[in-house]
């Protein structure tokens, strides 16, 4: 039976928490994680503006704290990307990056001369994208009461994305299909699909054996 994307999604997020308990235990480095739940918020100096992240419970029950952003490496090479796929080229840069309240804003400036970028942009100025999505390591966190409150965090990337959902869920459902560009039309690439890495039985085992080690 094909698996919905919400269900994908919650493999992806089960695979996520045992990655963090990992690292929470010192038996493995911080994962990259993605928080799908930025939007587009105004016009600006001829930048569009996004809230790239914002201090609340998203729909996973995290809650990631803006006074602990770290993007000193991000500003190095602040690229906004297409569905945090880097086997494509940015479609442009993020020129502005700041804290407002509980809000992370990010003001990006599109690569007009690139015909992929420019379909994007016009996908957002005309109302039919709305939604961004950040790539970023957990540095400190603490448990919350529904999922993880992460207290301090790297940013490594801002991506424009059509669906809020983990980027690993949404290739799953495409069945490794992905959009390119190729002047002056868009046409689908077949890829092979991911391979879902563990079963349900084989994420119970890692939980259980990390809690094994956790108490010795």
């Amino acid at each position: 039976m094909q698996q919905t994307l919400r269900e994908l999604d919650t493999l992806f997020r089960q695979q996520d928490v045992i990655a963090l308990d990992a690292f929470e235990h010192g038996l493995a480095e911080a994962p990259v994680l993605f928080q799908p739940a930025g939007f587009f918020k105004a016009m600006e100096n001829g930048l569009t503006m996004f809230v790239a992240s914002e201090e609340s419970e998203d729909r996973m029950g995290d809650i990631i704290e803006v006074d602990g952003w770290d993007f000193s490496e991000f500003k190095k090479n602040p690229v906004f990307m297409l569905h945090h796929d880097h086997a494509i080229l940015p479609i442009g840069n993020v020129r502005i990056l700041k804290k407002d309240g509980k809000q992370l804003l990010a003001g990006v400036e599109w690569d007009t001369e690139d015909p992929l970028a420019a379909f994007v942009q016009g996908k957002y100025q005309r109302g039919f994208m709305r939604a961004v999505s950040v790539g970023f390591r957990p540095l400190e966190m603490e448990h919350s009461d529904k999922g993880y409150r992460f207290k301090k965090q790297e940013l490594l990337e801002l991506s424009a994305v059509a669906v809020p959902a983990h980027p690993h869920a949404l290739a799953k459902m495409m069945g490794g299909k992905k959009f390119s560009i190729i002047v002056p039309e868009i046409v689908l690439v077949e890829e092979p699909a991911p391979k879902l890495a563990l079963s349900d039985l084989e994420i119970q085992t890692i939980r259980a054996g990390l809690r094994q080690l956790k108490e010795k």
